[in-house]
């Protein structure tokens, strides 16, 4: 069957050279956060809106429209759409960076299979405050040492300990990889550096769901891979109703028996998921979730300064 998909776009002016921080969201034009600047430690061991029936996603920054085999919840159409009329600011962080040693099969507390995910972009551990229950995982850096400006995704926690790493109390902390390090001039420690966050580049890639093997039908464990900023949340769409999964500390996301889904042994799908980032653009779309693999949502936030996409 053909079906044709439109997206409407309010005009408004975005700016995502470079993401902001957890103030600057909160408020919507940038906040107040105060720089430092550390000295560095010795390093550490690797460690482990709405949407209608009739399939309508409407919002203040557009609409987009999508219609698919079905209708709303149930259907395969998808939408997504950008936040309105934010201003943004550039915001450089003041830091210090030290390393660790982490290799392709090392366990970060992310969650991810550093196997396929080869130096550069290099590896950093964000310090625990930012890192915040896996919020910062997936995040881009562009990091600025002696010797330049390199890009680093953010894979781990440099840990609450303030005893054995006391520079992570610090905000702008960064435990980069020695590879990191070394890239940007460092030698042991950077005492002073400056960093930024940063759309990641991925290309044309979408998003992907990647579900536990250890799942069921009535509680699985999703991560995000390939999301072009960090993520804020993912719900579960019934129809108008959503319903925001718990993420742990490891970067999964739990279907279990307090969603409708796993009640009934559906926790494996198939699936309605609304997956949004930092700056509330979304993407919706309804897949069937495999045991130990990857399934593509078929769409990708959309890179500013342009609006949102539509899925078919």
């Amino acid at each position: 069957m053909r079906f044709w998909s439109f997206v409407f776009l309010a005009a408004f002016s975005l700016n995502c050279s470079s993401e902001d921080t957890e103030a600057e969201r909160a408020s919507g034009i940038g906040g107040n956060e105060s720089a430092s600047t550390t000295t560095g430690r010795g390093g550490t061991s690797a460690g482990a809106g709405t949407v209608g029936s009739d399939g309508t996603a409407t919002g203040s920054g557009g609409v987009a429209t999508s219609t698919g085999a079905g209708s709303g919840f149930g259907g395969d159409g998808a939408s997504s759409r950008p936040r309105s009329a934010i201003r943004w600011r550039r915001r450089m962080q003041r830091g210090s960076a030290t390393y660790y040693v982490v290799g392709a099969s090392s366990l970060p507390h992310c969650s991810y299979d550093l196997g396929t995910m080869p130096q550069p972009p290099y590896w950093v551990a964000m310090n625990f405050q930012r890192y915040a229950k896996s919020s910062d995982c997936g995040a881009c850096l562009d990091v600025t040492g002696p010797s330049g400006t390199k890009r680093y995704t953010v894979i781990d926690e440099c840990p609450n300990d303030p005893v054995r790493d006391a520079r992570c109390q610090s905000r702008e902390h960064l435990d980069l990889s020695q590879e990191g390090l070394s890239a940007i001039g460092g030698v042991g420690r950077i005492d002073m550096l400056t960093w930024k966050y940063v759309p990641c580049d991925i290309g044309s890639a979408k998003v992907e769901v990647f579900t536990q093997p250890s799942s069921n039908t009535f509680y699985a464990t999703i991560g995000l891979r390939k999301h072009r900023y960090r993520i804020q949340k993912v719900e579960l769409v019934t129809g108008s109703t959503r319903i925001a999964l718990e993420r742990r500390p490891d970067n999964y996301f739990v279907i279990d028996s307090t969603t409708p889904a796993g009640s009934v042994g559906m926790a494996l799908g198939p699936l309605r998921i609304r997956i949004t980032d930092v700056y509330n653009h979304w993407i919706e779309n309804k897949i069937t979730l495999q045991k130990g693999q990857s399934v593509s949502m078929g769409l990708q936030f959309p890179a500013c300064p342009a609006g949102g996409d539509a899925g078919p």
